[in-house]
């Protein structure tokens, strides 16, 4: 991936390139990335699977 993030929450975003709401899906880097929750423009918790 990219050197932009140090975190995989920080990977989201910067893919995502905006803060994702909760319940919202993403599809890179060969995984599935659900937000799960979130704390005012912090990712708290993602579900992550491989497709």
């Amino acid at each position: 991936p990219d050197e932009e993030a140090n975190t995989v929450a920080g990977l989201v975003i910067h893919e995502a390139q905006m803060i994702p709401t909760v319940g919202q899906v993403f599809l890179f880097h060969g995984f599935r990335f659900e937000v799960q929750a979130r704390f005012a423009n912090r990712i708290t918790e993602l579900k992550i699977r491989p497709l």
